[in-house]
């Protein structure tokens, strides 16, 4: 609980820090209205991480993950959200390495053009690293 309330305090600061990888990624969706991300999908990915690699046996003896039975008994939410969340959860480690690489390439560029001196304009990311 504690481990989840943390990283829901942080998930602003985290947003905020990278949008500019964001924008420079994502740019305009195909109808030229941006991107939007759904904030519930974040708000309950970063309050159920601790939990993302918990399974239990279904009642056919199958393993089920505890985060996607939460979502999907507990809150009822879509098939949809389900089957994001869990995408996510699935990824995190790989989303956040390739987050500290583009951070790590940024404040590379920013010290060439700086002249070698880092100066640090970038927040650095958060804990999943």
């Amino acid at each position: 609980w504690d481990e989840s309330s943390a990283l829901l305090a942080l998930l602003p600061k985290v947003m905020e820090s990278h949008v500019a990888e964001r924008e420079m990624f994502l740019g305009e969706g195909n109808n030229g209205s941006p991107y939007v991300m759904d904030s519930r999908l974040l708000h309950i990915c970063a309050f159920i991480l601790p939990f993302h690699n918990l399974t239990f046996p279904d009642a056919k003896g199958r393993e089920c993950s505890v985060t996607t039975h939460m979502i999907k008994e507990a809150l009822k939410w879509s098939l949809k959200d389900v089957q994001a969340v869990s995408k996510i959860l699935q990824h995190v480690d790989e989303m956040a390495e390739i987050l500290s690489e583009i951070r790590t390439q940024s404040l590379q560029l920013q010290s060439q053009e700086e002249g070698g001196t880092v100066q640090l304009l970038l927040p650095f990311p958060c804990r999943l690293r």
